[in-house]
């Protein structure tokens, strides 16, 4: 910034690089937040999605962006067929 003219190109890109590797270190470290889970939910976790490499953070975000709904049917209805 001293030189005469500035060199305001290198400057524009060192803050670029700086609010990127900010915004990332953000997340690795709100990643690594620990998760309370309901026994229902560390139950359903541990038994379905653990052994596919979720972490419990991203468990959490899959519950909070599809909340899971209950689905009674009669005893003889179809759910799949095979084939379909």
């Amino acid at each position: 910034m001293m030189q005469q003219p500035p060199l305001l190109t290198p400057v524009a890109w060192g803050c670029f690089f700086i609010a990127g590797h900010s915004v990332q270190i953000f997340r690795l470290l709100r990643a690594r937040q620990s998760v309370e889970l309901s026994p229902e939910h560390l139950e359903l976790f541990d038994k379905a999605f653990k052994a596919w490499g979720f972490s419990a953070q991203q468990f959490l975000q899959l519950l909070e962006a599809a909340p899971p709904s209950e689905l009674i049917m009669d005893k003889d209805e179809t759910l799949v067929h095979q084939g379909d």
